[in-house]
């Protein structure tokens, strides 16, 4: 049973990152053709990057050194489990690996397409 449930919550946890996925890639797809209009590099401009890929590995940062030094989750019900912030970065992490995938696949389709 245990594996039943842990592979929907991975299923709904990536079906959650699709829509992440495809504004991504667009954003980047449109970049890419934009700059490459004009004569430039093929790749997307300095804003899509900056927010679709430094920040959201920024983020996936901030949540990995957060949860470096978390305590190990115990059955006491006494000790100190995650804080508020490290389970609202575990909910940011779909968003930001939409983001980035999302990203890579616009600027590969727009270089193909160039």
């Amino acid at each position: 049973m245990w594996l039943f449930s842990a592979a929907t919550t991975h299923l709904l946890y990536l079906m959650g990152a699709v829509p992440f996925v495809v504004w991504g890639g667009r954003i980047a797809f449109a970049s890419t053709k934009a700059r490459t209009a004009d004569g430039g590099p093929t790749r997307p401009g300095r804003a899509a990057t900056a927010f679709l890929v430094v920040m959201p590995l920024v983020i996936l940062g901030w949540y990995w050194l957060a949860n470096l030094n978390s305590p190990a989750i115990t059955s006491d019900p006494l000790a100190d489990g995650p804080g508020d912030w490290q389970q609202i970065g575990f909910l940011v992490l779909s968003p930001c690996l939409g983001l980035t995938a999302g990203y890579l696949l616009g600027w590969l389709l727009a270089r193909r397409r160039a």
